[in-house]
């Protein structure tokens, strides 16, 4: 049950800022996105905030397994 909440709260925000950003949906572009914030984790591995919009770009390619992956990394990360 805390799953499925947490998993519609996420797809809820990703959609949401999904529909703020730039009309450019190809794929290359999300690609080039997810390969900048897993740099930026990598060099900062304890911000949620970049597991949250790298979990973003992978909803938008509809990898939800991996989103769901950064999700959860993003809400252990801020201690909830």
């Amino acid at each position: 049950m805390i799953l499925a909440i947490v998993m519609f709260t996420f797809g809820y925000i990703a959609l949401r800022n999904a529909e703020n950003r730039e009309p450019d949906v190809s794929s290359r572009s999300y690609e080039e996105r997810l390969q900048r914030y897993t740099s930026t984790i990598q060099r900062d591995p304890n911000d949620p905030a970049h597991y949250n919009e790298r979990g973003d770009e992978y909803f938008a390619l509809e990898y939800y397994e991996n989103a769901l992956t950064d999700y959860g990394k993003a809400i252990e990360l801020n201690g909830e």
